[in-house]
């Protein structure tokens, strides 16, 4: 009886160390940029998000990193005005962006945030604030 206490001791207190380490982060607005051309195709995807301290920061992936545009959490519950695809000036240019996301899981090594998203695991670079 007390070895099955301390093992599920030992799991509780694992299992808060490791949520520890995950922070809760405010998705502002994330785009992605697709440009064609005669030497191929580049895909960009931006954020911008709010830190638990309260800083803003913008992070930048690209296509041959691994990241993917941010799903939201509860896309039903998305107001229809949410996301814009402007018409671009630049021939073979596509961009969307898609505003107040909500509230994600993320972890932060460095200059790189990990978001929890439904879509899996999402690294991007912080490049700077906005």
């Amino acid at each position: 009886m007390k070895k099955a206490l301390l093992l599920l001791l030992f799991i509780v207190a694992a299992q808060i160390v490791w949520a520890g380490d995950k922070m809760q982060i405010k998705v502002v607005e994330t785009s992605w940029t697709i440009e064609t051309n005669k030497y191929g195709t580049l895909i960009i995807i931006t954020a911008k998000v709010i830190l638990p301290d309260g800083s803003h920061a913008d992070l930048l992936c690209r296509d041959n990193d691994n990241c993917a545009v941010i799903e939201p959490v509860e896309p039903e519950k998305m107001p229809p005005d949410s996301k814009s695809c402007p018409k671009m000036a630049v021939p073979g240019t596509t961009m969307c962006i898609t505003k107040n996301l909500g509230t994600y899981l993320a972890t932060r090594k460095g200059n790189y945030l990990t978001i929890y998203a439904p879509n899996g695991k999402l690294t991007f670079h912080i490049v700077g604030s906005w």
